[in-house]
């Protein structure tokens, strides 16, 4: 669905989608981490739950130098708190002063809250429904997602998610990141 839009001194017509469009509002968000050192069935992953109101339409982008695959989990859980460095949460929209509601829990203690970051390197992740997976059986560069229609994950309100991405080789070296906008 695209958002009608003038342009220039003819006023002449454009069109953004609404991808886009949530950029200009200042409601489009991204995280990323990254490792240069993986072993073969090593993981990293990026941990979040979301309110229990809202909407997230969320993609997920990797690399990765050797073989590897990734898999979007909705209701896993992880046992311990973070053991890693955490993934800072960035509006696309650099002027804008609105922040991503997407909730954390730094001190494992259940209580979920906003905190500009998603978990990283977290222990014990087990459990959850594989809602999406990609394998790249050797170099796998994703500059970028040729159709977000087609890629683009709608998450449940109330839900704790893991992107975790699992190397299927020694010597890897990764890098995951997150593109969402929320309404």
């Amino acid at each position: 669905m695209g958002h009608a839009q003038t342009e220039g001194i003819l006023r002449t017509g454009m069109s953004i989608d609404t991808a886009h469009k949530k950029i200009h509002d200042g409601k489009s968000y991204l995280g990323f981490t990254h490792t240069g050192a993986l072993g073969d069935t090593e993981t990293m992953q990026m941990c979040w739950k979301t309110p229990d109101t809202g909407e997230w339409h969320m993609i997920v982008k990797y690399d990765t130098k050797v073989a590897a695959h990734v898999e979007l989990l909705e209701g896993p859980q992880w046992s311990g708190g973070q053991t890693g460095t955490n993934a800072a949460v960035f509006n696309r929209n650099r002027q804008s002063a609105n922040v991503s509601t997407l909730l954390t829990d730094w001190q494992s203690s259940g209580t979920f809250a906003a905190s500009g970051a998603m978990h990283v390197g977290v222990s014990g992740l087990s459990g959850g429904t594989q809602i999406w997976d990609s394998h790249a059986y050797a170099i796998k560069r994703a500059p970028g997602i040729k159709d977000r229609g087609q890629n683009e994950i709608d998450l449940q309100t109330g839900t704790k998610y893991a992107v975790r991405l699992t190397s299927d080789a020694a010597s890897n070296a990764a890098h995951l990141q997150l593109n969402w906008y929320e309404k």
